[in-house]
Order: C-alpha cells, then structure tokens, then sequence
C-alpha cells in the first residue's frame, strides 16, 4: 500500500511537469483590456499605437507572415483586393511601399487621438492626419480612424479609414461621427 501513494505523487509531478512545459503554448483568451471610453494621450490609446507600430514594423521588414499577425484576416483580403485593382499583389515589395515615409504612424503623428471608444471585442481611435501635407497640398486637414479587433490575446488593425475634413469643420465632432459610424460597421 506504502507504494500506492507514491505512484500517484510520480504521476501527479509527472501531470503538474507536462502541464508547465505545455502551458507556454497554450492560448488563454484575455478579456478586452481597455474600458469604453479610449482617452486621449492614455496608456489605452498607446495600446493601439503599439499595433500600428507592429503592423508598419512587419511592412518595413516586407514580412507578409508577420503583417498577417497584426491584422486581421478581412483587413488583409481588403488590401489584397486593392492591390489586385491596381495589378499588384499583397507581397514584401508592397508591404515596402506601405511603410515608405513612415508608414501608418507617421502619417498619424504624434498628436493624441480626438476620439476613441471600445465596444465588445473592438475599438476605434480617430487622429488628425497628416496626409494632406506630406502629399504637397496646403495645409488641408483631414482625419484617420482606425478600427481594432481583439483577439483574446492582442489586438489586430482591421480598418483604415481617411477622410478630408470639410473647411470650417469641427474636429472633434467630425471625428466622433466617423469612428462611431465605423466601429458599429461590419
């Protein structure tokens, strides 16, 4: 009887050993960490930079697989299905291309976002752009919102979205509107 106890210690540490050798591999879906409201310049809103930062990361490298971890699966074939139009795939020379003059986070700055809000599973920031002016126009202003999707483990930019502001326009407002509009679409 004195051996019983002792097989099952062998088998419990040879179970609890398995389980920490196997643990690093297993995905553990995290609930959304950022409340409601995304304030500007907060830790929440540099969360989301972070995945902006990844994604032009990967393009500057031309990592198609590594661009692909960043965004999700619909942002990916909408990009594809832009390139195709213009007779191009979604390959490491566009990726390239993409990140050319900074890439996403250049174009938004570093300016804090004038909207942000999550829902459910996504979250969507809106920033004045600089696109405008990197294009050699006047100073016209224009503004960026981005939808992200969390996965359970790390957000993915699903969405892109510019849009030149009107003259007189309000920023702020304008920049509500669209990114309730876009983290409501589908």
């Amino acid at each position: 009887m004195s051996s019983e106890p002792r097989r099952l210690a062998v088998i419990a540490a040879a179970v609890a050993g398995l389980g920490l050798v196997l643990l690093p591999w297993l995905q553990v879906d995290q609930p959304m960490p950022l409340p409601a409201a995304i304030e500007p310049g907060s830790a929440h809103e540099q969360l989301l930079r972070s995945t902006v930062q990844a994604v032009d990361a990967a393009c500057r490298r031309g990592d198609v697989a590594g661009y692909r971890t960043w965004v999700t699966e619909a942002h990916a074939e909408v990009q594809q299905a832009c390139l195709q139009q213009l007779g191009r795939e979604l390959d490491a020379a566009a990726l390239r291309q993409a990140a050319a003059d900074g890439g996403l986070a250049g174009r938004l700055g570093d300016k804090a976002c004038l909207f942000g809000r999550a829902a459910g599973s996504r979250a969507c920031v809106v920033f004045a752009s600089h696109d405008e002016v990197r294009a050699g126009h006047a100073r016209s202003s224009s503004l960026a919102a981005l939808r992200f999707e969390w996965d359970g483990a790390r957000f993915r930019l699903d969405a892109v979205q510019p849009r030149r502001l009107p003259a007189g326009a309000d920023a702020v407002a304008s920049a509500t509107g669209m990114g309730e509009a876009l983290l409501r679409r589908r």
